[in-house]
């Protein structure tokens, strides 16, 4: 009954793509004079590709990347939830509310009839995780403790199981009990004891909204950079660089299963092979796009990574990746491959440096 929804493999797919790049060529020692800039990375006229439009100067609104009390206070709690720093607390008194952990008890019928794997008993499911299929988890927002739901629904046409895919069933769902995060309240209390290095709570919310600020304003000059850019052409070598390196994470998902890529990406993805294949292909033209416009930027405005800066990155990227060690990221990833996402960082800093808040 359970599935792996689209949402989770994309976010698989945006981990696997951070960490993808052009094939680790013979060139990857440093060009001798102290700096990593030779580009033996795309290494042919990038005109012929991308046409740039400006990396300085770039305006954005100071509306677009305000920050709110309310933002930064729902940042603290997802701190607070990654660093296991709260606990999940009984609730009574209310029903179900996305966000929410629920017990529950279901039995699932296709023409009146329990299916197999359709039924369990003290299952707890986390409301808005997509771990069942579409309208099982909206379906309970609402219900109280006790109560019993009957949701119909409609099994994904891609289901793995060829006897429910596409059929419409009946979940009947019992609630056994509720619970949520349970958060502190951020008062002085709080920031003595977790975060001391603060005199006050005006001062530690203004620091987090600062931080939201800064996020906002780099998201947002990135997405005018590059889209300020076209892309004439994609380069062959590149692009299939990054989808063998896709299809080959997929591939290994799918042979842990015993099963085909096309098999994997029907049963577990709830796509077409077809879907699949252009959704593969659209991250590698968009981080493609990404690498060309901020190579070609950093050609032509002289930026280059010294040896201190590209180090700097390998122990970022080593952490990033949870490699051991720095020598084992550099061997991984490559100096080619460390050098782009270093390079790309730095040009959209200075984008970003050199920006326009109306």
């Amino acid at each position: 009954m359970k599935k792996l929804t689209a949402i989770l493999l994309a976010a698989l797919m945006l981990l696997t793509v951070s960490a993808c790049g052009v094939e680790n060529g013979e060139n990857d020692e440093p060009a001798g004079d102290g700096t990593l800039g030779k580009y033996d990375f795309y290494d042919y006229d990038l005109s012929e590709y991308v046409e740039l439009g400006e990396l300085n100067g770039i305006e954005i609104s100071a509306d677009d990347i305000a920050a709110t009390d309310d933002e930064a206070i729902e940042q603290v709690h997802e701190f607070l939830v990654n660093n296991d720093a709260v606990s999940k607390m009984p609730v009574t008194g209310r029903a179900v509310q996305s966000g929410d952990f629920v017990n529950i008890d279901y039995v699932g019928t296709k023409d009146g009839v329990a299916f197999d794997g359709g039924t369990a008993q003290g299952y707890d499911l986390e409301i808005g995780s997509g771990t069942f299929i579409p309208g099982f988890e909206d379906g309970l927002i609402g219900a109280e403790i006790g109560q019993t739901v009957a949701l119909d629904l409609t099994f994904p046409e891609h289901y793995k199981s060829a006897e429910l895919a596409g059929k419409a069933v009946v979940f009947t769902v019992t609630i056994n009990s509720i619970r949520a995060y349970s958060y502190p309240e951020i008062n002085e209390e709080f920031i003595a004891n977790n975060f001391s290095q603060y005199d006050s709570v005006d001062s530690f919310l203004a620091d987090v909204k600062t931080n939201i600020v800064s996020n906002k304003k780099w998201t947002l000059v990135r997405e005018k950079l590059l889209g300020g850019a076209k892309v004439l052409k994609y380069p062959e070598k590149e692009i299939a660089s990054f989808e063998n390196e896709l299809n080959d994470n997929y591939q290994n998902y799918a042979d842990s299963f015993g099963i085909s890529l096309e098999q994997f990406v029907e049963n577990y993805m709830g796509m077409s092979y077809e879907t699949f294949r252009q959704q593969v292909t659209d991250y590698a033209q968009g981080e493609v796009k990404t690498q060309m416009v901020c190579v070609a930027f950093a050609r032509n405005e002289g930026i280059e990574l010294s040896e201190d800066e590209f180090n700097e990155y390998v122990a970022y990227y080593a952490n990033k990746y949870n490699c051991s060690s720095n020598e084992e990221c550099l061997q991984k990833y490559g100096r080619n491959n460390i050098t782009i996402w270093g390079l790309t960082d730095t040009v959209i800093q200075t984008a970003v440096d050199n920006s326009v808040v109306n």
